[in-house]
């Protein structure tokens, strides 16, 4: 058990670190410090991942992290300003970004911390309530990413309906190929065969992908079924150790519920 903690400590601490390296990054390209002279058509902080929509995601799970540490019982009140202050400058960055991944991915993993943590407090009785509520807000936030409800002004944006070419170009090759897929990293290779008219005819025969933009339709449609079936069980498995150890501790534990509230909000970004 002593190692278990020691390695769920280091990692933890290995993504702050690799987060704090991402922000600060971050904040240099936000004011056209960039060492590196980048080409980039959309916003230019795009951190280590060349990408903005990777670099506010990253940073989103960061801050999910930081969040579990600033719940940690016990420390001093001086000693949350670290927490604290890491949480603000995430929030900027992801900001400056552009992209609403990095806001999407924080929202899903404090909502996941803030549960956890109602669960090993003396408001035990609001769990359920509040993952009701929880529940029909995630649903609300993927209508609003679909143009629809009351939240579509906010999240929804032409590359939605891009991914949505994409996801069903790797249902074609799924639905094609279901026992072994179309190959391993072979998703580009089949793109244009596999995509709609009205995908072609949306951005023009020239535009092509290499991924379907959705994890779990990257797996079916390059590995099959049985592919997508080990993943899903490997998640399961996770899901029950997590649900496990949540229920055998006697209180709230940062490192742990930190890390699952990341992985959580991953498997939400992955999805995407």
């Amino acid at each position: 058990i002593s190692g278990t903690l020691f390695t769920l400590n280091r990692v933890s601490l290995f993504l702050l670190a690799a987060g704090l390296l991402s922000i600060i990054y971050g904040l240099l390209q936000s004011t056209g410090a960039d060492p590196a002279n980048w080409v980039s058509s959309y916003s230019p902080v795009i951190g280590f991942l060349g990408n903005p929509d990777f670099q506010s995601a990253f940073v989103g799970f960061s801050g999910v992290m930081a969040l579990a540490m600033l719940l940690k019982k016990g420390i001093n009140k001086s000693f949350r300003i670290g927490p604290l202050g890491y949480l603000a400058v995430s929030l900027y960055v992801i900001r400056e970004t552009h992209a609403q991944q990095g806001f999407l991915v924080l929202l899903c993993g404090s909502a996941v911390i803030g549960l956890i943590w109602v669960y090993k407090s003396k408001l035990k009785a609001l769990t359920l309530p509040l993952f009701g509520v929880g529940f029909l807000g995630a649903i609300v936030v993927v209508l609003g990413t679909l143009n629809v409800g009351p939240l579509a002004s906010l999240l929804h944006k032409a590359s939605v309906i891009y991914r949505g070419d994409y996801w069903r170009a790797g249902w074609k090759m799924t639905m094609d190929h279901p026992i072994f897929g179309v190959g391993l990293d072979s998703y580009g290779d089949w793109y244009r065969r596999s995509r709609t008219i009205e995908a072609t005819l949306r951005r023009g025969p020239d535009v092509t992908s290499n991924a379907a933009h959705n994890v779990l339709l990257d797996f079916s449609s390059n590995g099959g079924f049985p592919l997508l079936l080990i993943y899903l069980a490997l998640m399961a498995l996770v899901v029950r150790a997590a649900f496990r150890v949540i229920r055998r501790s006697s209180s709230f534990n940062p490192i742990f519920n930190g890390l699952f509230a990341v992985w959580v909000a991953y498997q939400a970004q992955s999805i995407i």
